[in-house]
């Protein structure tokens, strides 16, 4: 058994080191493309590898939570998107945490639950402190083995480097500040090994060593089962609400929201306006303030429907009533707000942010639609829907690539109206595309000649690293390279 375990814990340690080191490769050598991709498939292949002996649980959902996963790192390879790339950095990792704590449990999770979190976040933390409490016992074990004069030596000498290299770093940058002969020997030093940098390499290291070291404690810590896991079966009954202040509350809000919708008809419905304001005016003031208000209306629901106490049938229905009326409510602001973007985009044209919340508007109607079925049948999970339809929406907006919608829809509007915002377009690769297809028909524009002349001039002095491999981006080079300017 103990053989076992000794095995078993060199091949963690042996699987964290190749991770550590093909973390600072993937992501710590310029932009990330297609190492992303190449990232998650090793680490799973590892992960499963090590774990080939254990049943996994929550199988579905896992595979579901996987899927996700795949379809955001495999963005990194298709698209070109800021927006996703600066979001997928952070809900990646979080996604392949929670999936791995949600499969490795012996017992069932309660994923639908907030305290869930609690025990992702719980895992994490307990994966630092039991690679901490492993490097003790290393140490411990070491200086039983090993003679103790040895030991004292081997500890000085660390002990020793560790105080002498930021007091070497904070002396050179003075004595180079100081003496511009000494500068330029110092700068030529890295020559001297070629292309080897200390300091870069020393940072890499840290870098994989680091990521290792956190690994290690994961891999051990994910099968232990913490008191933060059986208080999630324990949080359905923790809170109540009682029916008489949710009807309060259900009341107040729907009596304001009726008044609304009436205005919401009167001026905006009907096609008649304010004669202060335009139709594109209008479709800005308030907009995300809709959006707003009908998430809070998402909450309350959510909230009444999971804590308010029924005593009486008769106060039951009541409350249904009231809560469908609340659904109905905020379909109708949901509706204003789509048609008052929808208004403004005529007006001002199309960009990632505002297509990005039309579709989230949509999945909003999806969500309503689900809750207003919840309000009459009491066996629904809220909970469970909205993580995996929330999952499955970004997705899917991250695989459609909304940047070449935005692009197209662009291009039709300049063909019907002559306007477009050229400076908008030159900063995707698909909007560079498709100012390539307008310069070869109309040369003659010298804002176009002029921005098409500086991206080509970018790619022609630009070197990227194969970590930062991108189709679109690869393809936009490629016809920016081949164009002529005239």
């Amino acid at each position: 058994m103990t053989e076992h375990v000794i095995m078993k814990s060199k091949m963690a340690i042996a699987a964290s080191l190749l991770m550590g080191v093909l973390y600072e490769i993937a992501f710590f050598h310029g932009k990330i493309g297609i190492s992303y991709l190449l990232f998650v498939s090793v680490f799973y292949l590892v992960f499963f590898t090590l774990n080939r002996k254990k049943l996994f649980t929550h199988k579905r959902m896992g595979m579901l939570i996987l899927f996700c996963i795949w379809c955001l790192s495999l963005g990194y390879f298709l698209y070109t998107n800021p927006v996703f790339y600066g979001l997928n950095l952070l809900l990646i990792p979080a996604l392949m945490i929670s999936h791995i704590v949600l499969i490795s449990r012996e017992s069932r999770i309660e994923w639908q639950h907030w305290s869930f979190i609690g025990v992702v976040i719980g895992k994490i933390f307990g994966s630092i402190a039991f690679s901490a409490c492993s490097v003790r016992k290393l140490s411990q074990y070491m200086k039983s083995n090993v003679h103790h004069r040895s030991y004292k030596v081997l500890a000085k000498i660390i002990a020793g480097l560790l105080i002498s290299i930021p007091i070497l770093v904070l002396v050179t940058t003075l004595l180079s500040s100081a003496d511009e002969k000494f500068s330029e020997i110092i700068k030529m030093m890295p020559n001297t090994f070629g292309d080897f940098n200390i300091v870069e390499y020393g940072f890499r290291t840290v870098i994989a060593f680091g990521f290792a070291f956190i690994l290690f404690g994961f891999l051990h810590v994910i099968h232990q089962k913490s008191s933060l896991e059986q208080l999630s079966a324990k949080t359905d009954n923790m809170f109540s609400i009682d029916a008489i202040i949710s009807l309060i509350v259900l009341f107040s809000i729907n009596g304001m929201y009726l008044l609304f919708i009436f205005v919401q008809f009167k001026y905006f419905f009907s096609g008649t306006l304010q004669s202060d304001y335009t139709y594109a005016e209008y479709a800005r003031r308030g907009f995300f303030e809709l959006v707003f208000v009908t998430i809070v209306n998402l909450t309350l629901l959510n909230t009444i429907l999971s804590f308010t106490v029924y005593r009486k049938s008769l106060l039951k229905y009541l409350l249904k009533g009231l809560l469908s009326l609340l659904v109905v409510s905020s379909g109708i602001i949901l509706c204003s707000a789509f048609l008052r973007l929808s208004l403004y985009e005529d007006a001002y044209g199309y960009t990632f942010l505002r297509m990005a919340v039309h579709a989230f508007m949509v999945f909003l109607f999806i969500v309503f639609a689900y809750t207003l079925t919840r309000v009459w049948i009491d066996r629904l999970s809220l909970m469970r829907f909205y993580i995996i339809t929330g999952l499955l929406f970004y997705s899917i907006m991250n695989m459609i690539n909304i940047e070449s919608i935005v692009v197209s829809k662009n291009i039709e509007r300049f063909e019907s109206t002559g306007k477009i915002d050229l400076q908008y377009l030159s900063q995707t690769d698909e909007g560079i595309e498709a100012m390539i297809q307008l310069y070869q028909k109309s040369p003659n524009d010298p804002q176009l000649k002029k921005i098409l002349s500086e991206k080509k001039q970018a790619v022609i002095n630009s070197e990227q690293p194969w970590q930062s491999y991108n189709i679109q981006s690869e393809r936009t080079k490629k016809q920016l390279t081949s164009l002529r300017l005239k």
